[in-house]
Formats: C-alpha cells, sequence, structure tokens
C-alpha cells in the first residue's frame, strides 16, 4: 500500500548525482509503512510530513515524518557551486509538495507564468521561502556522513539511558557552581593581597605538544625534534619553505596556494581542551583565507575538524562534524592588516560555543555566534580502519597557516 507513496514522495536509498553513495533513510520508509497499518488520518499524514516539527511540542514521530522534505537527490561531487545545488534541493521540495499535495505540476513556474496554470512564478518562489529554511549544504560530505541537519534516532532505552546522564550533568553542574561560590570568598581575599604577583611566569604551558619558530630556517618541532613540518602545495609533491623576517626572528612566507603541514599535530577530538597560537601578518587587501586548520577537504567533508579563517573581512571560528549545522560557527572582527597579530584560539571541550574562544593581542574578541549545535565528534575516520586519520604520521596537519598571500611565524 505504502509503495505508490513512497515513489510520489521520491524515496531513494542512495543520495542520486554522480557517485550516488547508500544513504539510510529506512527510518521513515517504516514510519510511513505504520501509517497505513494504522489508517493514520489522512489529514495528519500530510501535516506531520510537511510541518511535524512546526506542531506544539512535537514528538519524535512527528518529526521523523518531516524526512519527507529530505529526499530529494543530494550531490557530493567535488566541484560543484555549493548555493546552485542547495537552491536546487529548496526547488525539489517545492515541485514535490505540488505534485504530491496538489496535483499540480508547479515546475514550469520556476521560469515563466504559465499560460494555463493557475500558478504565477511569483507564486512559486512565495512557497519556495517556506521551504529555504534548512540550514544545509549543497555539497555535501564525501565520507557518507549523513546531511545535516539530522536527528539522532535513538530507541526507548537508549533515551532513558540519555535521560539518566542528563540528570546526573545538572546535578554535577549544579554541585560545581556552589562549589565556586564558596571559594569566591577566598580568591578576593587572595586577589587583593596580590599573592598573584608571586606565581612568576611560564615561558609556554607546560602540556604544550608543538612550537614552530622557524628559527634558523627550521621546520622542526623543538619540543620533539623527531616532529618535523612540511610544506605542501595542492598537485605538488615537495613544496620548497619560503622564510622572511617574522615577529621575532624567522617567519615563513606564504603566498595563498602553499600551507605548512605541523606534523600531524592537533588531532582533538570535541571533548579535548586546547589552545592554538599564531602570529600573523596579513595584507590589507585580503578578503578571505585559511589561517590555520584541521581537517581535510574543508567543502569536500563539509568541514570537519575546526578552523580559523579569515572571510569577507571578518574572522571565522568553526569546528564541525558536519557544517552548517552539526557545527559552532562564530564570527568576529578583523584584524589589523599590515602588522604582526598574535591570535589565539582557546577550547574547553564543551561542544558549546561559549567554551570556544578567540583571543587578538591577548584582548577577547566579541563574537557572534550563528551555529551553536554540535553533537557529533570533528575527526575524520579512516574506512578502513575506523581510526582518526590525523593519527597517522604527516596525514593532517594542526595548521595550514598564513592566510593567502600573508606571512605566519
Amino acid at each position: 500500500m505504502a509503495t505508490a507513496w513512497l515513489d510520489v514522495a521520491r524515496f531513494a536509498d542512495t543520495h542520486g548525482y554522480s557517485v550516488d553513495r547508500y544513504r539510510d533513510m529506512s527510518p521513515w520508509r517504516d514510519w510511513v509503512i505504520s501509517a497505513f497499518n494504522q489508517n493514520r488520518p489522512y489529514d495528519q499524514f500530510l501535516t506531520w510530513q510537511l510541518a511535524g516539527d512546526l506542531l506544539p511540542q512535537p514528538t519524535k514521530e512527528q518529526r521523523l515524518a518531516t524526512a519527507f522534505n529530505r529526499l530529494h537527490p543530494q550531490n557530493m561531487e567535488g566541484g560543484i557551486i555549493e548555493e546552485e545545488f542547495r537552491v536546487e534541493y529548496v526547488l525539489d521540495r517545492v515541485n514535490t509538495t505540488g505534485t504530491a499535495f496538489m496535483g499540480l505540476t508547479l515546475g514550469c513556474a520556476r521560469c515563466h507564468d504559465p499560460k494555463y496554470d493557475p500558478i504565477s512564478q511569483k507564486d512559486y518562489y512565495q512557497l519556495s521561502a517556506f521551504f529555504n529554511q534548512v540550514n544545509e549544504a549543497g555539497q555535501i560530505s564525501w565520507d557518507d556522513a549523513m546531511p545535516v541537519p539530522t536527528m539522532l534516532w535513538t530507541t526507548e532505552q537508549q533515551d532513558a539511558l540519555l535521560a539518566m546522564l542528563a540528570r546526573q550533568e545538572e546535578e554535577k553542574l549544579a554541585e560545581l557552581d556552589s562549589l565556586k561560590a564558596r571559594a569566591q570568598p577566598a580568591f578576593e581575599r587572595w586577589l587583593s593581597k596580590g599573592e598573584y604577583k608571586k606565581l612568576g611566569r611560564q615561558a609556554r604551558p607546560s602540556e604544550a605538544i608543538g612550537r614552530f619558530t622557524f628559527d634558523g630556517n627550521s621546520l622542526a618541532n623543538p619540543l620533539n625534534r623527531a616532529q618535523t613540518g612540511k610544506m605542501k602545495r595542492q598537485g605538488s609533491k615537495h613544496e620548497e619553505p619560503v622564510f622572511a623576517s617574522g615577529h621575532t626572528g624567522e617567519g615563513l612566507q606564504l603566498d595563498g596556494d602553499a600551507w605548512f603541514e605541523c606534523a600531524g599535530l592537533g588531532n582533538f577530538s570535541r571533548s579535548d581542551p586546547f589552545s592554538i597560537g599564531i602570529q600573523v601578518k596579513v595584507p590589507a587587501d585580503l578578503a578571505g583565507g585559511v589561517i590555520f586548520l584541521q581537517g581535510d577537504g574543508a567543502a569536500l567533508f563539509n568541514f570537519r575538524g575546526f578552523h580559523l579563517a579569515l572571510k569577507d573581512h571578518r574572522l571565522e571560528l568553526l569546528m564541525a562534524h558536519t557544517a552548517p549545522d552539526n557545527a559552532i560557527i562564530a564570527y568576529a572582527p578583523d584584524i589589523p592588516r599590515d602588522e604582526w597579530v598574535q591570535l589565539t584560539v582557546t577550547y574547553d571541550g564543551s561542544s558549546q560555543a561559549s567554551g570556544y574562544r578567540l583571543y587578538v593581542n591577548g584582548q577577547e574578541q566579541p563574537q557572534e555566534v550563528t551555529v551553536d549545535n554540535l553533537y557529533k565528534d570533528i575527526t575524520l575516520w579512516e574506512e578502513s580502519s575506523g581510526r582518526p586519520q590525523g593519527r597517522r604520521a604527516d596525514r593532517r596537519a594542526l595548521a595550514r597557516a598564513g592566510a593567502q598571500r600573508g606571512r605566519g611565524g
């Protein structure tokens, strides 16, 4: 009985387009079969699929039904225009809604006012606005990650376990807040006496794992002489580093097409606290470019990993499992140009934007958070071994440093 509706809804077990990889949409398919078997009222059947998530306090089942709107083909081919295909997905929803719910072929109105149909081109694009609210990517990830946005499909037993863990987390956080409150008076007394002045100053953090100075025209890590960085360029097996005068001592000059890989360091997960600092000198006319990143392929893997980048004369701070939805994305003001600037990023392992901070010359920067929804890990995994790719020597870099045509040191 459900087969005809699955056809109308363009149900498929693959993404379509190019490589046509497998995707598992069976929970939605099973929901449709269950709806037929339960003889669910037709108005519910339609409403839940179109907008179940907009109902008051929607249930898991009602939210699952909206997968109807995500069954269109999706493209992972490298080199496509990302926004072109994102719009294609929006218009697919419009066309399918016309066919399935209205019995109309709406697609003709995409290009002109149809001569005999009661739908104008203006109507078509007004309708498309309802379906243009999905925080998705036009080019989906090459590693078979389910295109975002997604929902975690848990069993009743798993839901009960997660609820128990959430309660325990709330209790521990309450205990921590109480501990902080009790310790605050003693801290204030310690601070007022100037005791902190006796602590002295460390040259660098005791737990540092990498430090690249480029002094002596070297790409070695002084903290671990067995680790030496490499210069890379797309399509080239070997790239000679170009050294120049740095902030102190030597610096590494980059032209926008070459990058420096930091000996495989920095394959952090979303639960690992870490800090990264870098001195950069960026040209005044540069609108965008990566300062440092951990990841591979950028858009090819929906920005899995983390990065600090210049984007439209702002700093973009990103950490993602699958961007743009399963991610943290924040923007900070532009940095001073044509002068050396100290950039420091700190992260507390919380998977929250509040724990992902940016400092410029020691001053914390205000951030405009656009996405705060990271709930899966940020490391890339090898399909054959199940190991993080970044743990293999020289496989991935902590930093591809120095925004295009800038200098990093």
